[in-house]
């Protein structure tokens, strides 16, 4: 009764009606300042109503009243069902979670997306695709290696954390058709063993990937898996590399996270640069939002055409405007040719000038393409501030300068490997910095750690 009589008194707590709104709820908050410090001091249930009183507190005395007026719905509390990554594999999520138990999951529920689909969902399991994999392997090392798996179009659901990490699911919208004019999201699961492990290394040798869509052109879901296997480098060999780093081995880490495209890539490159990556977040989304098929990351025909003052103003790219789109129509013309770029056969020092040749391009950019490229013969040093970030960190004095020189020598026996060596180091220290390991985190975890 007397919490009652509390929570009575601050929202109706009677307030002179000032000239202005604005004074208004200034003089409310003043006249429940008092009493919210001695509620939060003398009260057995001090965490909920000092909740409700700042609530109350910032609401004006209208909305206030308002509120008491409408009749509140009790709520039903749900009991646990099975893991949220399980239900998004079978295309269902609970609605009503349970708030006691989701404070102990790490992964985000998203939104239902298979018995119903209403406005904006997709329903998967429309087709499957199995992609083999080679041993071992996993999926969320994979995925959670690199900063552009959290770039849109890009969705990562961890596992829950009583799971195997490899229990997470990665969701993403590729183009396909004879002028990559389709769009289907895709969902890719791995199959593990009953068993449980406790390597991130997994053992499972093939990768499920459930369509929005029925594809039933053969070519058509070729070019779904290729896209699928160049995101995941399911072809590039790890032998030399594991043999060079047991701790990467051990763990599963060396195929790192790239985009289905090269256009893609070099497009998030260039948005990369120069910029706290929150920044980097926000172009990519605004770019898929405003110019994106059914939210997939423009092509370069819906790019090439623009106006740079209206890609500018509607993705907040800046100066990045006039690069982004003469990139574009670099693509169109063909002056950039993917498979060219591609072919490991292409001579590494004129790849490498053709590159630093295109706008928008320098030493770091150029570097950060060539190992995106999988080019590791390339003598890789995507060395930028986050370089001197981890040196600092080791206890290296100085600037860009001491701390890039520093990171040669401190990775040179890697060889040819020399930046996944520092780039594993460097993602151990982001980690360390968040306290917990990137296969764990959703989407809100990175967008406030970066």
């Amino acid at each position: 009764r007397p919490v009652r009589r509390i929570r009575r008194d601050l929202l109706f707590s009677p307030v002179a009606r000032p000239a202005s709104k604005l004074a208004a709820r200034i003089a409310f908050r003043r006249k429940l300042k008092p009493r919210l410090r001695l509620l939060a001091r003398a009260s057995p249930m001090r965490s909920g109503m000092v909740r409700a009183a700042r609530q109350a507190a910032a609401m004006t005395p209208s909305t206030a009243h308002e509120r008491l007026r409408t009749p509140r719905t009790p709520t039903k509390r749900t009991r646990p069902g099975p893991s949220n990554a399980e239900e998004v594999a079978r295309g269902r999520t609970r609605t009503k979670p349970n708030p006691r138990s989701e404070r102990q999951r790490s992964v985000e529920i998203p939104p239902p997306t298979q018995e119903t689909q209403k406005d904006g969902q997709k329903q998967f399991g429309q087709d499957f695709i199995e992609i083999p994999v080679p041993s071992p392997f996993s999926l969320a090392q994979t995925v959670c290696s690199y900063g552009y798996f959290s770039l849109a179009p890009n969705r990562w659901y961890p596992a829950d954390t009583d799971q195997h990490e490899d229990h997470g699911i990665f969701e993403r919208p590729l183009w396909f058709g004879e002028s990559s004019e389709e769009v289907v999201h895709v969902r890719v699961m791995q199959r593990l063993p009953p068993s449980g492990r406790k390597s991130s290394a997994s053992d499972g040798d093939k990768l499920t990937v459930s369509l929005s869509r029925v594809v039933s052109n053969p070519s058509h879901r070729q070019q779904i898996t290729d896209a699928i296997e160049r995101i995941l480098r399911v072809r590039q060999p790890m032998d030399t590399w594991w043999q060079l780093h047991k701790e990467a081995k051990g763990r599963g880490f060396g195929r790192t996270y790239r985009s289905p495209t090269l256009w893609e890539d070099m497009v998030k490159t260039i948005t990369n640069c120069n910029i706290k990556f929150s920044g980097t977040i926000r172009m990519n989304n605004l770019l898929c939002e405003k110019y994106g098929k059914d939210g997939a990351f423009p092509r370069p025909c819906d790019l090439a055409n623009l106006d740079v003052d209206e890609l500018r103003v509607n993705c907040k790219v800046g100066y990045r405007s006039e690069r982004i789109i003469k990139l574009a129509n670099n693509f169109e013309t063909g002056e950039v040719d993917s498979t060219w770029f591609e072919d490991e056969s292409t001579d590494i020092e004129t790849l490498r000038k053709k590159i630093m040749s295109l706008n928008g391009f320098g030493p770091y950019a150029t570097s950060n393409v060539l190992q995106l490229l999988g080019r590791y013969d390339a003598n890789v040093e995507a060395f930028d501030t986050e370089t001197v970030r981890l040196m600092k960190s080791l206890g290296v004095k100085g600037g860009m300068k001491e701390c890039c020189e520093a990171a040669r020598k401190r990775y040179k026996r890697y060889g040819g490997y020399l930046f996944l060596a520092y780039w594993f180091e460097l993602w151990k220290f982001y980690e360390q910095s968040t306290g917990s390991i990137s296969t764990r985190w959703n989407k809100q975890k990175f967008d406030d750690t970066f």
